[in-house]
């Protein structure tokens, strides 16, 4: 069967345009993001002396088996005898898209509403601390049983997320639970999260 000339060139046009498609989507698809050097989750941990005097860490709360492993860890930081506290969780996944994915889960269930539209209680302190360093980021705070404020970043890979009471926030405190951090504290806090994680990630700030 003969194949005209205008035949064989529509097709090739076809061809090539399914396969520009094909590679559109495969770029949707596999973003690649760039990875940072493989690191266990417990070296991002922070210590005690990034708080202030009299605040102490229990790292093996409840048990280090549990909170202290290559892909996720956890360390709590108190003051003896204070209700208040912080707890940082730090997580290490096998790509950066998947931090990207639980950095979405983790903006979601941590600060919006359960219908899933941003919750009115939670509030964006203005002019507060901004990493130079993560890929995105989130901090914002709200009063429930006292004042709290709550951190998600993601660093390439990595995820962390920091939840912390605090002294008071917008006027609110109460003397039972007013033993948390100020918000300055807690900035230097996260700008010290942000030392660690240059100094062990090599990560340079972002542009």
């Amino acid at each position: 069967m003969h194949v005209s000339t205008r035949s064989r060139w529509f097709d090739g046009w076809m061809l090539l345009l399914v396969s520009i498609v094909l590679v559109s989507c495969g770029q949707q698809i596999a973003p690649n993001l760039p990875l940072a050097p493989f690191v266990s989750a417990p070296d991002l941990l922070i210590d005690a002396t990034t708080f202030p005097s009299g605040w102490v860490t229990n790292e093996c709360e409840p048990n280090c088996g549990s909170m202290q492993k290559d892909f996720q860890a956890a360390r709590r930081f108190s003051v003896p005898n204070k209700v208040g506290a912080v707890v940082q969780n730090v997580y290490a996944y096998n790509s950066a898209e998947q931090a990207q994915n639980e950095y979405s889960r983790y903006r979601t269930a941590q600060f919006d509403a359960p219908d899933r539209q941003p919750s009115t209680d939670f509030t964006v302190p203005a002019n507060s601390y901004r990493s130079a360093v993560a890929d995105e980021q989130y901090l914002a705070c709200v009063m429930d049983i006292g004042a709290w404020c709550r951190f998600v970043a993601r660093y390439r890979q990595y995820l962390v997320f920091i939840e912390c009471s605090m002294e008071s926030w917008q006027g609110y405190g109460e003397d039972i639970l007013d033993d948390g951090l100020t918000l300055a504290e807690l900035e230097r806090v996260l700008a010290a999260q942000d030392t660690l994680i240059v100094e062990t990630l090599g990560l340079k700030t972002q542009p």
